[in-house]
Protein backbone atom coordinates (compact mmCIF):
# COMPACT_ATOMS: atom_id res chain seq x y z
CA UNK A 1 0.00 0.00 0.00
CA UNK A 2 1.40 3.40 -0.92
CA UNK A 3 2.10 6.10 1.64
CA UNK A 4 -0.66 8.22 -0.04
CA UNK A 5 -3.44 5.77 0.23
CA UNK A 6 -2.28 5.03 3.46
CA UNK A 7 -2.56 8.80 4.23
CA UNK A 8 -5.55 8.82 2.53
CA UNK A 9 -7.53 6.03 4.62
CA UNK A 10 -5.86 7.06 8.06
CA UNK A 11 -7.72 10.51 7.08
CA UNK A 12 -11.07 9.04 6.16
CA UNK A 13 -11.30 7.05 9.52
CA UNK A 14 -10.14 9.97 11.06
CA UNK A 15 -12.89 11.67 9.68
CA UNK A 16 -15.25 8.60 10.71
CA UNK A 17 -14.36 8.59 14.51
CA UNK A 18 -14.94 12.65 14.70
CA UNK A 19 -18.34 11.96 13.56
CA UNK A 20 -19.11 9.22 15.74
CA UNK A 21 -17.11 11.20 18.75
CA UNK A 22 -19.76 13.98 17.78
CA UNK A 23 -22.68 12.22 17.63
CA UNK A 24 -21.63 10.08 21.07
CA UNK A 25 -21.47 13.83 22.35
CA UNK A 26 -24.85 14.72 21.24
CA UNK A 27 -26.50 11.83 22.70
CA UNK A 28 -24.74 12.49 25.86
CA UNK A 29 -26.06 16.14 26.22
CA UNK A 30 -29.33 14.55 24.86
CA UNK A 31 -29.68 12.34 27.91
CA UNK A 32 -27.89 14.59 30.78
CA UNK A 33 -30.60 17.00 29.17
CA UNK A 34 -33.72 14.45 29.28
CA UNK A 35 -32.50 13.05 33.21
CA UNK A 36 -32.71 17.08 34.15
CA UNK A 37 -36.13 17.43 32.92
CA UNK A 38 -37.51 13.95 33.74
CA UNK A 39 -35.79 13.19 37.17
CA UNK A 40 -35.31 9.47 38.44
CA UNK A 41 -37.95 7.93 39.96
CA UNK A 42 -35.55 7.46 42.80
CA UNK A 43 -35.37 4.15 45.34
CA UNK A 44 -38.01 2.01 46.19
CA UNK A 45 -38.19 3.37 50.05
CA UNK A 46 -38.09 6.67 48.35
CA UNK A 47 -41.26 5.61 46.62
CA UNK A 48 -42.90 3.98 49.02
CA UNK A 49 -42.70 7.19 51.47
CA UNK A 50 -43.90 8.90 48.59
CA UNK A 51 -46.97 6.45 48.39
CA UNK A 52 -47.92 6.19 51.85
CA UNK A 53 -48.50 10.20 51.87
CA UNK A 54 -50.24 9.88 48.92
CA UNK A 55 -52.27 6.56 48.45
CA UNK A 56 -53.38 5.87 44.77
CA UNK A 57 -57.23 5.36 44.72
CA UNK A 58 -59.46 3.67 42.38
CA UNK A 59 -62.24 5.83 41.07
CA UNK A 60 -65.21 3.17 40.60
CA UNK A 61 -68.72 3.90 39.14
CA UNK A 62 -70.60 3.18 36.49
CA UNK A 63 -69.14 3.90 32.67
CA UNK A 64 -71.83 2.49 30.28
CA UNK A 65 -75.14 4.10 29.56
CA UNK A 66 -78.13 3.17 26.98
CA UNK A 67 -77.13 6.35 24.96
CA UNK A 68 -73.76 8.26 24.25
CA UNK A 69 -74.66 11.48 26.45
CA UNK A 70 -75.96 9.00 29.38
CA UNK A 71 -71.98 7.44 28.79
CA UNK A 72 -70.62 11.46 28.45
CA UNK A 73 -72.62 12.24 31.80
CA UNK A 74 -71.05 9.66 33.74
CA UNK A 75 -67.24 10.44 32.69
CA UNK A 76 -67.96 14.02 33.89
CA UNK A 77 -69.44 12.84 36.94
CA UNK A 78 -66.42 10.57 37.46
CA UNK A 79 -64.27 13.41 36.32
CA UNK A 80 -65.61 15.99 39.22
CA UNK A 81 -65.31 13.29 41.93
CA UNK A 82 -61.63 12.80 40.85
CA UNK A 83 -60.55 16.64 41.07
CA UNK A 84 -61.94 16.80 44.16
CA UNK A 85 -59.62 13.53 45.28
CA UNK A 86 -57.16 14.85 44.03
CA UNK A 87 -57.78 18.06 45.58
CA UNK A 88 -57.95 16.40 49.14
CA UNK A 89 -54.48 14.68 48.13
CA UNK A 90 -54.76 11.53 46.69
CA UNK A 91 -53.44 10.12 43.62
CA UNK A 92 -56.56 8.68 41.22
CA UNK A 93 -56.77 6.52 38.82
CA UNK A 94 -60.29 7.54 36.78
CA UNK A 95 -60.88 4.33 34.12
CA UNK A 96 -63.31 6.11 33.11
CA UNK A 97 -61.24 8.59 31.68
CA UNK A 98 -58.58 5.73 30.63
CA UNK A 99 -61.34 4.14 28.29
CA UNK A 100 -63.55 7.60 27.35
CA UNK A 101 -65.27 6.46 24.50
CA UNK A 102 -63.65 3.82 23.49
CA UNK A 103 -66.69 1.81 23.35
CA UNK A 104 -66.76 -1.00 20.33
CA UNK A 105 -63.15 -1.47 20.09
CA UNK A 106 -62.80 -4.31 22.15
CA UNK A 107 -65.63 -5.78 23.75
CA UNK A 108 -67.08 -5.00 26.77
CA UNK A 109 -65.78 -7.44 28.87
CA UNK A 110 -61.78 -6.10 28.05
CA UNK A 111 -62.40 -3.68 29.66
CA UNK A 112 -63.74 -4.63 33.00
CA UNK A 113 -60.93 -6.88 32.95
CA UNK A 114 -58.55 -4.05 32.97
CA UNK A 115 -60.56 -2.15 35.13
CA UNK A 116 -60.30 -4.85 37.58
CA UNK A 117 -56.26 -5.42 36.85
CA UNK A 118 -55.78 -1.36 37.42
CA UNK A 119 -57.78 -2.02 40.95
CA UNK A 120 -55.23 -4.40 42.12
CA UNK A 121 -52.50 -2.05 41.73
CA UNK A 122 -54.04 0.54 43.92
CA UNK A 123 -54.31 1.49 47.37
CA UNK A 124 -57.71 2.08 48.49
CA UNK A 125 -61.40 2.15 46.29
CA UNK A 126 -63.61 5.15 46.05
CA UNK A 127 -66.94 4.32 44.87
CA UNK A 128 -69.57 7.07 44.00
CA UNK A 129 -72.31 6.96 45.42
CA UNK A 130 -75.41 6.06 43.90
CA UNK A 131 -73.60 3.44 41.38
CA UNK A 132 -74.24 0.32 43.37
CA UNK A 133 -76.54 -0.91 40.82
CA UNK A 134 -73.94 -1.08 38.17
CA UNK A 135 -72.72 -4.69 37.39
CA UNK A 136 -68.99 -3.23 36.85
CA UNK A 137 -69.13 -1.75 39.85
CA UNK A 138 -70.16 -4.19 41.86
CA UNK A 139 -67.60 -6.71 40.61
CA UNK A 140 -65.19 -3.47 41.41
CA UNK A 141 -66.66 -3.54 45.31
CA UNK A 142 -66.21 -7.10 45.36
CA UNK A 143 -62.26 -7.60 44.33
CA UNK A 144 -61.62 -4.17 46.29
CA UNK A 145 -63.16 -6.48 49.52
CA UNK A 146 -61.10 -9.77 47.88
CA UNK A 147 -58.44 -7.79 48.46
CA UNK A 148 -59.04 -6.40 51.87
CA UNK A 149 -58.37 -2.83 49.87
CA UNK A 150 -59.83 0.26 52.50
CA UNK A 151 -62.65 2.51 50.97
CA UNK A 152 -62.35 6.04 51.02
CA UNK A 153 -65.62 7.99 51.12
CA UNK A 154 -67.03 12.08 51.54
CA UNK A 155 -68.69 13.08 54.99
CA UNK A 156 -69.88 16.08 53.65
CA UNK A 157 -70.30 17.84 50.06
CA UNK A 158 -70.43 21.21 49.30
CA UNK A 159 -71.38 22.35 45.62
CA UNK A 160 -70.91 25.93 45.96
CA UNK A 161 -67.08 25.56 47.27
CA UNK A 162 -64.95 22.43 47.51
CA UNK A 163 -64.15 23.63 51.14
CA UNK A 164 -66.61 21.65 52.69
CA UNK A 165 -65.71 18.29 51.40
CA UNK A 166 -63.98 15.83 53.78
CA UNK A 167 -63.05 12.22 53.08
CA UNK A 168 -62.55 9.98 55.55
CA UNK A 169 -60.87 6.05 55.15
CA UNK A 170 -62.17 2.90 56.08
CA UNK A 171 -63.48 -0.37 55.56
CA UNK A 172 -65.40 -0.84 52.27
Amino acid sequence: MSKVSHEFMRRQFQKRLDKIKAELDLLQSTNEHWNRMHPRRGTLADRKEKYMTHPLVYLAGPYRGRTVAEVTANIRRAEKYAVHLMQAGYYVLCPHKNTAHLDGCVPDEFFLEMGLEHLRRCDAIFVMPGSEASAGTQAEIAEAKRLGMKAISFMSWDDGSNSGIIFREGEI
